[in-house]
């Protein structure tokens, strides 16, 4: 991943300074659009035609707005910042398939046991009863609660911060 930043590192600064952004600005534009990149790549957020490029523009974008949210009044705006080109907050498939790639790693690393992370699975994601989890697995009822109660438990012992890697 730091070669996928080394790469881009000086396009990036070029495209920011095409903006109209001054030396200082340009910095910390590329600064904190190469941290919200990385972030997302850790959290497993796949390339869109396996390159690097336009999914740091899609990050810039986002630190682009923020950044004049946060400094409205100190910096002349390099044009009119609502009218942005920004990426569409309504998650596309391939975020929608990140995620659950994203979730499902999270729980085999969590819930080790196969049968408790289908319970939870089939509970949380799939919406079903445990009547119906029972009929399908073809198990007890009191079975299906205690791998979910086992699975719950287990996950509300991780340390908050382990939970932070998922959102």
């Amino acid at each position: 991943m730091s070669a996928e930043l080394a790469e881009t590192h000086v396009p990036l600064g070029r495209r920011i300074a095409s903006d109209g952004y001054d030396e200082h600005d340009v910095h910390e534009l590329r600064v904190e659009t190469q941290v919200k990149y990385f972030k997302a790549r850790m959290k497993g957020v796949p390339l869109r035609h396996g390159r690097p490029w336009p999914f740091l523009i899609h990050c810039y974008k986002w630190i682009r707005l923020d950044f004049h949210k946060k400094n409205p009044q100190n910096h002349e705006r390099p044009g009119d910042v609502e009218s942005l080109d920004l990426p569409d907050p309504a998650p596309c498939a391939m975020d929608q398939v990140a995620l659950k790639e994203a979730i499902e790693s999270f729980l085999e690393r969590h819930l080790p046991d196969a049968r408790e992370r289908q319970v939870w699975l089939m509970t949380h994601r799939d919406h079903m009863g445990r009547t119906e989890i029972a009929k399908n697995l073809r198990i007890d009822r009191g079975t299906v609660s205690a791998r979910l109660a086992r699975a719950e438990e287990r996950l509300r012992s991780l340390p908050p911060d382990e939970l932070n890697h998922l959102l």
